[in-house]
């Protein structure tokens, strides 16, 4: 009795030769790249072809770390910024240094370089904007995050 499939013997199929192999196309977007996050809105945003964007690894890292409440995250207690409660004169000193001690793991990584932190209260309406120019280790371009 002979192996194989069917009426062949084994290695005698036609299967397998001269069979056209059709490689697929490679992404379109960067695979270490996530989901583009607007800072001041926290929504993802869609490109014009209504696919969503995709933005560094590290940006993305950034604005998860600034948006987050120190304490709020269950799996990762250590993530996130704690910003001063009350906004007087020592407001922008305070926060600048949160912003530096939640960013300091990537910062020790050699991941992420801060260029400058930035806190601006507006007297209309005291709002307080805080941005961050940083320099993305891995890739060398630099960056800007304002929440």
């Amino acid at each position: 009795m002979a192996t194989g499939l069917g009426l062949f013997s084994l290695g005698a199929t036609p299967f397998g030769f001269g069979t056209p192999v059709v490689a697929q196309a490679p992404p379109t977007t960067l695979p270490n790249a996530n989901r583009f996050i607007n800072f001041r809105t926290k929504d993802y945003e869609r490109g014009p072809d209504g696919e969503l964007r995709r933005m560094p690894s590290i940006r993305h890292r950034v604005l998860v770390i600034l948006s987050t409440t120190l304490g709020s995250a269950t799996v990762l207690p250590g993530l996130g910024t704690k910003l001063p409660e009350r906004i007087d004169q020592r407001y922008p000193q305070l926060a600048e240094q949160a912003i530096r001690l939640a960013l300091r793991p990537m910062v020790a990584a050699n991941e992420l370089k801060i260029l400058f932190v930035r806190v601006v209260r507006s007297p209309v309406s005291g709002r307080v904007d805080h941005t961050v120019g940083f320099v993305d280790m891995t890739t060398g371009n630099s960056d800007t995050a304002t929440i």
